[in-house]
C-alpha cells in the first residue's frame, strides 16, 4: 500500500430507477438452496464497489459511485449501476437499456445470480480496476490465499515516511501511522488479497500480490500495479 488515505469516506449509492443491464457472463449452473436469500441494497453496494466482475468476453468495474466501465470483446464503453432491496443489479450502458437485471443471493457459502429464471455461480470478482488487465491478457499470476497468508505472517510492512505494520501469525495488525500506533486485524481474501481492518483506516481496499518476470514482488492496489512495499523479518515497528 503506498499511501493511506486516512478515515474513508462514506458512499452513498442512489438507487437509480434504470430500466435494465448487461448481463453478466454468468458461470457454471446451479440451483437456489433452500433458505437462499436475495442481497439487500447496502450488501450488494459492498460486494460490487470498487470492485472488477470478469466475464469471458471481457469484465465491468464498478465504482463506488455508480459508475463502471464495461470491456466486451475489446471494447470498453461506460455506464451506471444501482442495486435495489430484492437483490437485483441493474446496469446501464452509453445511455441505453440493455439486458435484463441480474438478482443476486447468498446461497449457502457461495454467491449465485438469477437472470431471467436462469440460476447460475456468480463470476468471479477481483480487487480494484483490472480492466487494463483484462483488455491486455496480462499473464501475471497473483498469489493465492495460502501464498499471501505465507508471505506477510510474522512479517513488518515497512511503508513510506516511517510508516509500517506487523502481521502476526494470529492474525492480529500492529500498525504505525504519523507516529500513532493502533491495533487491529488482517484478512486474506480467497482471491489472495491482503486485507486491513483497524478502525481509523476505515474501509479502504485491499492488496494482491504477484511475481514479476524478473523475480521482483510486485503489489497492484486500487487497480495499479507497482513495486511491493519492503518486507521485514518479525515485529519491526520500534525500528522504523
Amino acid at each position: 500500500m503506498k499511501y493511506h488515505l486516512g478515515l474513508a469516506g462514506i458512499f452513498a449509492l442512489i438507487s437509480l430507477a434504470l430500466g435494465g443491464c448487461q448481463t453478466g457472463g454468468g458461470g457454471q449452473a446451479t440451483e437456489l438452496q433452500e433458505g437462499a436469500t436475495p442481497f439487500t441494497m447496502g450488501e450488494l453496494y459492498n460486494y460490487f464497489a470498487e470492485q472488477t466482475q470478469v466475464h469471458e468476453d471481457g469484465g465491468v468495474y464498478y465504482t463506488g459511485f455508480g459508475t463502471l466501465t464495461l470491456l466486451k470483446d475489446g471494447e470498453k464503453s461506460e455506464g451506471t449501476w444501482a442495486s435495489y432491496d430484492d437483490g437485483r443489479l441493474c446496469r446501464m450502458v452509453d445511455d441505453k437499456q440493455v439486458s435484463p437485471c441480474e438478482t443476486y443471493y447468498h446461497n449457502g457459502d457461495t454467491v449465485a445470480v438469477e437472470v431471467e429464471g436462469e440460476v447460475s455461480m456468480a463470476p468471479k470478482m477481483m480487487e480494484g480496476d483490472q480492466i487494463e488487465l483484462l483488455a491486455t491478457g496480462s499473464s501475471r499470476k497473483m498469489y493465492t490465499r495460502d501464498e499471501t497468508i505465507a508471505l506477510v505472517s510474522d512479517k513488518t510492512h515497512a511503508w513510506e515516511d516511517y510508516n509500517g505494520a506487523y502481521y502476526a501469525p494470529d492474525f492480529k495488525l500492529y500498525t504505525l501511522w504519523s507516529g500513532e500506533k493502533e491495533t487491529g486485524k488482517w484478512s486474506v481474501t480467497e482471491e489472495g488479497a491482503l486485507c486491513w481492518h483497524i478502525p481509523s483506516w476505515g474501509n479502504g481496499p485491499c492488496e494482491s500480490y504477484f511475481m514479476g518476470d524478473d523475480g521482483t514482488l510486485m503489489s497492484v492496489f486500487k487497480g495499479k500495479e507497482d513495486v511491493a512495499d519492503k518486507l521485514l523479518d518479525g515485529n519491526q515497528l520500534n525500528k522504523l
